[in-house]
């Protein structure tokens, strides 16, 4: 049936009350909520799962299946780059992310990552293109094992993205014996010659360690980026 078939409800003298049609029932329903608003229920669960609990005091938006409250949520940001605006339509809680010229990255605390596995290497070895989100400079650790007997030469690079060529930001001294040994970039650091260097990492960089000769060393690399 429709609205216009369905008798209105009326108050004791007979007068319109504050009323709402509801098509599931056929009926029309009071509006119990202050100033005739529409009554407000707590619930302690949502999309037919106890485990889902609204936070205290939340604003709600809602819709329902007939079984379940239904809540339009977007997915947390999580573990992933890159998530277009869009798919951000509607948001319930507050997370810092950072536009990169095409769409959006979560926004990072410091950050430390392994580069080079602590293996036994005989030729020149460059690590994976890094990704910096919003870091201003990176330590990176190199850490030797097994000097042997020839020396390796760490150098710290950024991208262009234009060409994809490599550029030098520190390069560091020969390194011959075993030990650990840090580079650090950063803007308004005291630079060190072949050690620190008052500058910034941009989004794309890598590592690069240069063997003089073919002779086993054992070492790893490893990477903490500096808000």
């Amino acid at each position: 049936m429709a609205y216009n078939t369905v008798p209105i409800l009326v108050d004791k003298d007979g007068k319109p009350i504050p009323q709402y049609y509801n098509p599931e029932t056929d009926m029309f329903e009071p509006l119990e909520g202050s100033g005739g608003a529409g009554k407000f229920r707590s619930i302690s669960n949502y999309e037919g799962s106890p485990s889902k609990q609204l936070p205290p005091k939340a604003v709600l938006i809602a819709g329902s299946d007939n079984t379940n409250l239904r809540v339009p949520m977007v997915t947390s940001l999580g573990s992933q780059d890159g998530v277009f605006g869009s798919n951000a339509v509607l948001g319930t809680y507050a997370e810092m992310a950072a536009f990169n010229g095409g769409n959006w990255d979560r926004w990072r605390g410091n950050t430390q990552s392994l580069l080079l596995n602590g293996v036994s290497r005989t030729t020149t070895t460059v690590s994976a293109d890094q990704i910096n989100h919003n870091a201003r400079g990176v330590h990176i650790i190199l850490d030797v094992t097994n000097a042997g007997t020839g020396n390796i030469t760490l150098s710290i690079e950024g991208k262009d993205v234009a060409s994809g060529k490599y550029y030098p930001i520190l390069t560091g001294d020969a390194v011959t014996t075993n030990g650990t040994y840090v580079y650090r970039v950063y803007p308004g650091i005291t630079p060190v010659e072949k050690q620190a260097i008052s500058d910034v990492i941009p989004r794309t960089y890598r590592v690069k360690v240069t063997h003089n000769n073919s002779d086993s060393i054992t070492y790893s690399v490893s990477c903490a980026l500096i808000l």
